[in-house]
């Protein structure tokens, strides 16, 4: 737990995050006076999965809309409720994309990806072949 923390505290202190979610709202209370540096930490900390979890929730519920024979069937058949989240979560993921920094040199087919780049890949580009 102490290696997690101080890992959360070294994010915090970087400003290693991305913006207009929520951590970014907490570092900003606490760049206002609102709230300070422990309290910041302990809110990007507790709440690191909230966004994928209010984009997985939404994104459910709006693919029911949309279909609503399948929010019956499902509703009819319960069995296959994990399935149809999953299948909903494929279809939508709750995180679009996400970054790496590389730590080295890397050959991909051929390209060669320096090390201390950030690259990018896209979830949401994923699932749909």
């Amino acid at each position: 737990m102490g290696k997690l923390y101080e890992y959360v505290t070294d994010i915090v202190r970087a400003r290693n995050i991305l913006p207009e979610n929520f951590a970014a709202h907490a570092l900003d209370a606490m760049d206002q006076g609102i709230i300070d540096e422990a309290a910041a930490i302990g809110m990007v900390y507790a709440t690191a999965g909230l966004d994928t979890t209010v984009n997985a929730v939404a994104a459910v519920l709006l693919l029911f809309a949309e279909h609503p024979e399948r929010w019956y069937l499902v509703g009819a058949q319960p069995d296959l409720r994990v399935s149809a989240i999953r299948e909903c979560l494929r279809l939508e993921s709750p995180a679009q994309w996400f970054t790496r920094v590389t730590t080295e040199v890397v050959d991909f087919e051929g390209i060669k990806i320096p090390a201390q780049t950030r690259t990018l890949h896209s979830y949401g580009a994923a699932n749909r072949d």
